[in-house]
């Protein structure tokens, strides 16, 4: 006798539970995904000629003109 509890199709909660459970283990995907290139980033140093990757940007131009 199989003692495993089997929603009925229609159960809207248990659905949602299932739901849930899929996007949480596609989040945890991702997230060992974006832990293993940092990972991969840092083990391999970078030229020097490319070191800074941080750029300033001004989205303002005309706020210091005035």
């Amino acid at each position: 006798m199989n003692d495993e509890y089997v929603p009925p199709d229609d159960d809207v909660v248990e659905h949602m539970w299932n739901a849930a459970h899929e996007l949480l283990r596609a989040i945890r995907k991702v997230v060992d995904a974006a832990e293993e290139f940092v990972d991969q980033q840092q083990r391999h140093p970078r030229d020097t000629e490319h070191e800074s990757r941080l750029h300033h940007i001004d989205i303002d131009p005309d706020a210091g003109a005035g």
